[in-house]
């Protein structure tokens, strides 16, 4: 089964193998934001920003959403998802 999007919009731009939508989620959770504080910079529900979060959480294998942010921005060269991450983020 394929992802779901709202009603109009086509599947998120992907540069690599992250969103611009995932990249602003990791980035703002390596600031220690919570769900609600993601959701609100992104522009998205906290539903989403949850989902968000445990989608990467599970990628990196973090136990939280700061240590995903952490890994993902402080260690990108050894990083699960580094590759992924759209030029010049970060």
């Amino acid at each position: 089964m394929g992802q779901r999007h709202p009603a109009g919009r086509g599947a998120p731009k992907r540069t690599g193998g992250l969103s611009a939508q995932e990249a602003g989620a990791i980035r703002l959770l390596a600031d220690g934001l919570t769900d609600e504080a993601v959701a609100k910079r992104l522009g998205v529900s906290h539903r989403t920003a949850r989902r968000l979060a445990t989608e990467l959480m599970e990628r990196l294998g973090a136990r939280s959403r700061f240590e995903a942010g952490v890994r993902a921005v402080s260690s990108r060269g050894g990083c699960p998802i580094a590759d992924e991450w759209p030029a010049g983020a970060g």
